[in-house]
Formats: C-alpha cells, structure tokens, sequence
C-alpha cells in the first residue's frame, strides 16, 4: 500500500491532526508552528501562522507564495481558505465570519482511495482490495448467513453460501498519516459481501480482526471458485494495490443529518452554493475516515453524531459500499457499531 502523507517530520502527524479545525490565534495551530521552529522548519512554521492571519483577516494576499508540499498545504486547509476568501464578496460581514468559523470548526482529516491490480502476492497482515483473506488460524471463511439484513432480503439467499472478499486493512499502515491518530495502532478489519443480481442485493460484513491470533492466507472455498450464485458477481477478484491520499473532509450540510450544524445552508442558495463549492474541494469519494457524502442522492450518515468509516468498491469496476461509525467509537477501535448505510449500485 501507497499512502501520499502530508507530513515529513517524525510525530508531526499528531501536531497537524491538532490544528486542523484550530485558527485561533494562540491556539493548537499557533502551536503547531512553534512545534516546527523547534524543529528548525522555520519556513513552514511561516506557513501556518500565514494561514491563521489568512484565516483571521480573509485576506488572500497572506495565502500567495507559501512554502511546503501540495498535499501538506492541502490538508492545512490552504485552498479551502483561498475558495473561501475568493467567494465571499456580497455576504454581510457578522454572518460571514459566523458562517466562516462553523465550517472551519467542523474539518476532519481522511484519507482517499483508489487502487490498481497487482501480479505480486499481499504480504500477510497488510492492506489490500480482493485477492484472498488472510483469518485467524482456525476461523472460517464466513458465510451469508453472517452478513447484514439492509435490504431485508437475508431469508432469500443462500444461508451456507460463501461471501466475497472484498479488502483487509491493518490499522497500523495509517499510523503516519493525520487520520491514523483517530484510530488504533494494532489489529485491523477485513470487509466481504454477498451479491445477489437477480434480487438487487448486496449484503456486507465488517469482520475485526483477533487480536489474539496468528493470520493466515486462506484459499478460497469451493462454490466461490465455482460461480455457486450462477452470476460470477461473488467468485474471487485479483488482488489490487491501494493508494491512499490525506485529505479534508466537511460534513455534507447541504442535505441529511448535517444541515443543522452550518448555519443558514438550509436557505436555499444563498448560503448553500458557498458551502457546496467549499465542500468540493474537499475529498470524497471512496476511502475512510471523516464525513460521508453521497455518491448518489443525499449523504447517508445515519445522524450527526457518526463519521464515515469507509466507502468501497464491492468490484473493481462497479458497486460502492457506505459505512458509518460512532464518533466516540473510532479512536477506541470499537468495532462492533459500525453501521452498512447506503449501496451505490450502479457506480
């Protein structure tokens, strides 16, 4: 796996994921400067403190010339103040900066995903799309009757049927990036599915793993091999590589359980054509962490209190999977609430 990290220095990801939503002026951003002049990076530390003066005044003229990667200043939220600055003409002053500071306060950091096909096998225990799992020594290949009831249609597949694997993720290959310091630092989780065409189904599975066990790459069962489900939708996948980038990420305030937290977006365009631009530089899309948004219709975060686990191909070629998760329940690794919200069938 290939992961574009924002930062270069050793535990600067802890110092980034501070500062993010924080342009206060002695707060954990004014801080995360300091923190880079005692590292003797002297010039992005300027950087920062460019972006908490940016963000003060909206004045753009403090965001031209900066210095530091493209990914770095990204997540730092650069060209979101630079949208933000360049779109605010006509808006009254007091509910500019109202408007300013509720969606600033509200960044999370994220990672997006895309993924391309590999001839070379998965090393054990690490992140990957398709190919074969690798289960604790002794489990099984979970079957359908596993999975979930979304579509309420689990009594009409087939009970004893295998799933697809669909990618396994090892929480500590996050561990450098802004994201990774939400989330455990040991185990991870494998995903799989079972597809039904004739029905319109698809049914998932998160599976954490033991933190107890030894991981073992498993071959896969017989009536996957053998297209039991006659469609070939479930049979076994290439294994694909992941590549990971950091990103923003906004609550979609424009529809569904966020609307209430961005003030005024619900009066129509106004305020809800700024907020859909500034969200679109934002990332989206498939990947993990941060907020939902739909890939299709409206952002199907089931309340305001979730985040987005993650958002997966359940084929290299079509069909996307939403997960959610309990705020409080991300950084314990508490696994066991993350809800199956949304297919995107047709993608």
């Amino acid at each position: 796996m290939k992961i574009n990290t924002a930062c270069t220095l050793f535990a600067e990801a802890e110092q980034l994921h501070t500062a993010i939503a924080d342009f206060s002026s002695n707060g954990s951003r004014a801080r995360y400067a300091d923190w880079l002049d005692k590292q003797g990076d002297t010039v992005r530390a300027n950087t920062v403190r460019k972006t908490i003066e940016a963000y003060q005044n909206l004045d753009g003229n403090c965001l031209k010339n900066l210095s530091g990667s493209a990914d770095w200043q990204g997540m730092l939220g650069v060209p979101l103040l630079k949208t933000f600055i360049d779109n605010m003409e006509g808006f009254e002053q007091e509910e500019l900066f109202k408007f300013r500071d509720s969606v600033f306060t509200h960044l999370r950091p994220a990672l997006s995903l895309s993924y391309s096909p590999t001839t070379q096998e998965p090393k054990v225990a690490s992140s990957y799309l398709w190919g074969l799992p690798d289960l604790a020594e002794g489990e099984s290949w979970p079957k359908v009757a596993e999975v979930s009831n979304w579509y309420d249609a689990k009594d009409d597949l087939p009970a004893d049927n295998h799933c697809a694997f669909i990618g396994q993720f090892a929480f500590q290959d996050f561990s450098q990036t802004v994201l990774g310091q939400e989330l455990p630092t040991q185990d991870g989780f494998s995903v799989f599915t079972y597809t039904d065409a004739n029905l319109g189904v698809v049914e998932t599975l998160i599976k954490p793993w033991n933190p107890n066990a030894t991981l073992k790459r498993q071959n896969a069962p017989e009536d996957l091999i053998k297209d039991a489900s006659g469609d070939q939708v479930n049979t076994p996948k290439k294994a694909h590589t992941i590549e990971l980038k950091e990103v923003l990420s906004l609550p979609d305030a424009t529809g569904g359980a966020y609307t209430s937290i961005i003030p005024n977006c619900e009066w129509g365009e106004y305020f809800y054509d700024y907020y859909y631009t500034l969200m679109s530089v934002c990332g989206s899309g498939l990947g993990f962490g941060g907020y939902l948004q739909g890939t299709s219709g409206e952002d199907p975060s089931p309340d305001a209190k979730s985040l987005r686990f993650a958002v997966l191909r359940t084929d290299p070629d079509c069909g996307i999977v939403h997960f959610s998760i309990p705020s409080k329940d991300l950084k314990s690794g508490q696994l066991n609430r993350i809800a199956y919200v949304w297919n995107d069938w047709d993608s």
